[in-house]
């Protein structure tokens, strides 16, 4: 379960493009909308690879509180790991 909430953003992207070339029919659909297919399917992988979560820069709370005692802006996410 944990691998299809990890990877939700790339299934549902690929389910959106299957739905929009299936709707016109595999046989049916010219090159041009083969092309904007692709040029959508390009668009949600830069969007994966821009959004995709990396591992913190952080190793250790005792790194965290001197980045908060710093004095320079610091951005402190909580996630939820479901």
């Amino acid at each position: 379960m944990s691998s299809i909430n990890f990877y939700s953003y790339p299934l549902i992207c690929a389910l959106v493009l299957l739905v929009l070339i299936g709707s016109r029919g595999f046989t049916q659909i010219a090159a041009a909308q083969w092309l904007a297919a692709a040029a959508l399917a390009a668009a949600f992988a830069s969007g994966w690879w821009i959004m995709r979560p990396t591992p913190s820069a952080l190793a250790a709370a005792t790194e965290l509180e001197g980045a908060l005692k710093s004095g320079k802006a610091t951005l402190v996410a909580f996630e939820s790991p479901y």
